[in-house]
Formats: structure tokens, C-alpha cells, sequence
């Protein structure tokens, strides 16, 4: 950095502001995962829509393995949570823009912003 000194602390402690659950968690998470497999056509069809399914428990018996090697046991809900929320939020997003889900399930509409948040 030009004209500017760096220093290091290693004591140095931060606070975030945001307070998260694990539920907002999922929800951010799944909102990165979101776009990227938008622009590859994930949700247009049945048969994309159950290969990311498949890529959501592959990823999620990933890292239960990972925790269970570690002996990281209380992430485990975590992991499961993954799996659930997920995979419940990529099938609502599919039916939701096909008008396939009982007016009860739906979001407000069908945009990104709402799916998940309710």
C-alpha cells in the first residue's frame, strides 16, 4: 500500500454486528448458491432440479464426514439443517415459478427475494 504503514496485531479482536441464527445462515448460504446455478438452468427443468438435490446431500454427507472425523458432533445438526433447508428452498423455487404449490406454500411471489425468508 503506498503511503500507508500496515500493522499487525494478533490480539486484535473483532465484533460483528450482525447477529445470526442458523437459520439465516442457511438462508444467506443458500442465496450465494442461488444465482450461479440460476444462470446454469438448474431450476428449468425436473430432471436439473434432482441433480442439484443429489449435489445438496452429496455435499452435505461431505462435510457430516468431515465433522464426524474431527469429532466435531455439534455441527452435525448443521449439516442435516443444510440438507433439509436447501433442498426444501430449491424445490420451492422450482413449483413456485411453475405455479405448482398450494397458495399456503407459495412465497408472496415468486422472486429470489422472498423464497426462503418466510
Amino acid at each position: 500500500m503506498r503511503g500507508h504503514a500496515l500493522a499487525y496485531e494478533p490480539d486484535a479482536v473483532a465484533y460483528h454486528e450482525k447477529k445470526d441464527t442458523l437459520r439465516s445462515v442457511m438462508r444467506s448460504c443458500w442465496s450465494w448458491d442461488h444465482w450461479p446455478e440460476y444462470e446454469a438452468g438448474t431450476y428449468g427443468s425436473a430432471g436439473r432440479l434432482a441433480a442439484k438435490l443429489a449435489k445438496n446431500a452429496k455435499r452435505s454427507s461431505g462435510f457430516i464426514v468431515r465433522h464426524v472425523h474431527d469429532c466435531s458432533f455439534r455441527l452435525l445438526p448443521v449439516d442435516l439443517a443444510f440438507l433439509a433447508l436447501h433442498s426444501w428452498w430449491d424445490i420451492r423455487y422450482y413449483l413456485a415459478n411453475r405455479q405448482r404449490l398450494p397458495s399456503w406454500l407459495r412465497p408472496h411471489n415468486a422472486d429470489l427475494g422472498n423464497v426462503g425468508y418466510q
